[in-house]
């Protein structure tokens, strides 16, 4: 063989094996991003979300004090502030807080990472469901994880007096939770 034809086959073998390395590293051996059960109202998964990277992440506290981290919901909001906290309103853009147009509200307290979650509309049965599959997207939790969470939802007098007296009326499948018409 000349000294030609062997400095190709070096140099093709060395190709391959960079390809090779390449493929192995980038396409093949990777780790695959953790997947999050996205479950329907009535049960069961519906789907899986891979959280996305690009919005960030952030770490709150559940109700028993333990953390749990999940997609940045904070993220492009407008803060409402006060002296001694800060407060996001999760269904709106900006530091509205309420809209009779909407069927529920989310605030959340980063102090204490407390949602309030607000039921404004009728039948409340509905409308409760509704905010358990906005909070479900928008934190892709589970919901034994959502049950977890530092949360309260209520009903103000003006929409519903009897179930305003009842106080915190919970996520409908969490233990304790109010059943709603």
């Amino acid at each position: 063989m000349t000294t030609r034809k062997i400095f190709l086959l070096a140099t093709l073998v060395v190709v391959l094996v960079l390809l090779g390395w390449f493929a192995f590293r980038f396409l093949i051996n990777r780790t695959p991003e953790p997947q999050v059960p996205i479950e329907d109202p009535f049960g069961g998964i519906i789907a899986t979300s891979t959280p996305m990277q690009s919005t960030g992440m952030i770490t709150i506290k559940n109700a028993d004090g333990t953390t749990i981290t999940v997609p940045n919901f904070t993220k492009g909001r407008t803060p409402l502030e006060s002296n001694t906290d800060t407060y996001y309103d999760l269904v709106h853009e900006g530091p509205l807080f309420g809209d009779e147009d909407y069927a529920f509200s989310v605030q959340y307290q980063s102090s204490n990472s407390h949602f309030l979650v607000s039921i404004l509309k009728e039948p409340l049965g509905s409308s409760r469901t509704e905010v358990e599959a906005f909070l479900r997207n928008t934190l892709l939790l589970s919901n034994n994880a959502l049950c977890m969470l530092n949360l309260s939802v209520i009903v103000t007098t003006d929409i519903n007096p009897i179930y305003a007296d009842k106080g915190d009326l919970g996520l409908s499948f969490c233990p304790g939770a109010v059943p709603l018409p």
